[in-house]
Parts: structure tokens; C-alpha cells; sequence
């Protein structure tokens, strides 16, 4: 199995913003020596714990500080930006990091001030599949000849690209990638018990894209949530601080503004939470060799080689024990 990074950029306990940023930064050169497939970060707005910042500047640094792993927005969310604006910014990070760039395409429900900040009414019509069209003809020098882009393009001197990616948390996200020809990143953490269908609907219904920026093969990968120790009971404790972090917001509607310790999310819940036993859990808690044993039976069940992992533990040291653990039992 590849392995990869989904970095959702918590700001560590007792750190900040500066912190966060530097830990993405040492991650993902981390990675890069690893000779893991790739890095990406995720685009969220208004949670105070992770960090929110301007993805497309991001990747650049990140690409800018490491040298093979490919580097991208998992994703960029097509309901808060102008199709074009995200076309340009990615074509121009492939222009200074070619083969390197990934853009991941996906959509939010409103967040905590978000509508107020982007300015969209969250009950206007669903065009996703649009925009998401819209993206790949500007990465692919094919906007229409009759529209009101007439002449318009994006560095027309350059290749097509970079690869794009649609984030699938559902069956009809991967029916709509496989129609569009593009790349899948299939969640398996928004609704778990569905992801073997997502990739089957995927796998089944994938054309070649007439588009040339995106693909002739069918590329799917699965992300999960996952926090792993030499041991479960170690792994359980560091998963405490996401739950906890999780159930203020989701439960009693309260943002925290940092992640909280490990004794802090214990006392919160009055004990340890037991690790998910399901085949397809919400989260991947577990030893090693049991997390590294459970990737392997979702990518059998999904004919998918590559999984991307959301590790959900702020502290840097816990991230890279477990990165650099997993990554020696499944590549």
C-alpha cells in the first residue's frame, strides 16, 4: 500500500498558529524522506483548534520545502470559490513545482461564519458538477468556444494540469469523478459504512476523460482517520483529544481554541474511550500492527493501493512515531 498525509493542521496544546504552521512544514519534509506518495492539507474555516490558512499558500510553501512528495489541497472547496480563481492559483503552483501538484475538489456545508465570509447563500442551487467541469477545463487549455471565456487561458504555454482530484464522501461524488475521468480521494471517515460503494461505483463507471488534465486510468485512493501506538491502550489515550475536541463542537456547540491534553479529554469524558471495532470505523485506533492490518482489509475489500491518513494528533513527535511505524509495515 502507498501511504500518505491529510494534515487538518491542529494547533498543538500550549502552541499556536505559528506553531502549526511550522509542524505542517516539518511534517511534510518528514514525509518527503519517507518516500511517502503525498501531503496534503485540508480547507476549513472558522474551527478555532486547526488552522485555517489560505490553502494555495500553503502548498507552495510546503512544496517549496521538500523535494519529491506531491503536495496539494484535499480540497479545495468549490462552494466558497470562484472555479477560475482556484485553476489559476493551482496552475501556477504546477508551473513552479511540475508533476508535484495535486488539487483535491470538493464542497462544504456552511461553517461557523462561513457563509458570511464567502458570501453564498447556502440554499442557492447545487452546481457543483458545473464548477466542478468548469476547473477541469481550465487546467486543460478546453474552455468552450461560445461561452463567455471565448480566448481565455491559464499559462496556455505550459502542459495541462496539474492532476485533479474529487473528494468522494459519497456514491454519487464517485459516480461524478468516473464520469469526469479525474482522480477519487474516497472518504472513509464522513460516512464509513458506505466507502467500499463509493470506490465500487468509482471503479465501475470510470471513462477516460476528454479533458486533458485529468486522467486516462482510473486513480483512487481511501482516507481515513487514524492514530496508532505501540500499543492500543497507548493509541486510545492519544485519540482522547480529537473526541474530546469533536464532542464540544458537535454536542454542546463550543469551537476550542487549541487541542486539549490527554488528561483534560480523560477527565472530560470521565475515562478512556475503547477503540471502534467495526470493519469500516469512524476512526482507526490501534496498535501498529493493527491499524497497518485493518488498511490492508479495506484496500482488498476496494481494490485501492493507496490511503491517506488523517492522523488527528496535534503533538508532531506522536505523528511521526506513527508515520514512520506504519509506513515500514505497509510500503
Amino acid at each position: 500500500m502507498k501511504l500518505s498525509i491529510l494534515d487538518s493542521l491542529e494547533l498543538p496544546h500550549g502552541g499556536g498558529s505559528n506553531d502549526a504552521l511550522r509542524n505542517a512544514i516539518a511534517l511534510a519534509q518528514f514525509g518527503d524522506e519517507l518516500g511517502l506518495a503525498r501531503y496534503w492539507i485540508t480547507e476549513h474555516h472558522g474551527f478555532a483548534h486547526e488552522l485555517c490558512p489560505s490553502p494555495e499558500v500553503l502548498v507552495g510553501a510546503l512544496a517549496g520545502a521538500t523535494k519529491r512528495i506531491s503536495v496539494g489541497a484535499g480540497g479545495m472547496l468549490l462552494n466558497r470559490h470562484n472555479p477560475y480563481r482556484i485553476a489559476q492559483a493551482f496552475r501556477t503552483l504546477e508551473a513552479l513545482y511540475p508533476g508535484r501538484i495535486d488539487l483535491g475538489l470538493g464542497r462544504s456545508a456552511p461553517g461557523i461564519n462561513a457563509e458570511a465570509v464567502f458570501l453564498r447563500n447556502a440554499a442557492g442551487p447545487d452546481d457543483h458538477a458545473a464548477r466542478v467541469e468548469e476547473v477541469l477545463q481550465w487546467l486543460s487549455h478546453d474552455m468552450a468556444q461560445d461561452g463567455p471565456f471565448v480566448g481565455m487561458r491559464i499559462m496556455p504555454d505550459l502542459p495541462p494540469g496539474p492532476t485533479p482530484w474529487l473528494l468522494g464522501a459519497s456514491i454519487g461524488t464517485g459516480e461524478l469523478a468516473a464520469r469526469f475521468g479525474a482522480a477519487l480521494a474516497c472518504s472513509g471517515f464522513h460516512q464509513p459504512e458506505i466507502t467500499a460503494d463509493i470506490a465500487a461505483a468509482y471503479l465501475a463507471g470510470f471513462r477516460p476523460s476528454s479533458y486533458a488534465a485529468a486522467g486516462r486510468k482510473p486513480a483512487c485512493l481511501i482516507a481515513i482517520i487514524a492514530i496508532a501506538a505501540e500499543t492500543k491502550e497507548e493509541a486510545e489515550h492519544l485519540a482522547m483529544p480529537i473526541r474530546m475536541a469533536f464532542d464540544m463542537r458537535i454536542n454542546h456547540g463550543v469551537a476550542l481554541s487549541e487541542a486539549p491534553s490527554v488528561e483534560e479529554a480523560i477527565a472530560h469524558f470521565g475515562g478512556v474511550i475503547a477503540a471502534e471495532q467495526e470493519d469500516w470505523p469512524r476512526r482507526v485506533v490501534g496498535s501498529y500492527e493493527q491499524v497497518a492490518d485493518r488498511i490492508r482489509s479495506m484496500g482488498a475489500q476496494t481494490s485501492v493501493s493507496e490511503v491517506m491518513i488523517r492522523p488527528f494528533t496535534a503533538e508532531l513527535p506522536a505523528r511521526k512515531d506513527m508515520f514512520r511505524n506504519l509506513a515500514s509495515k505497509l510500503t
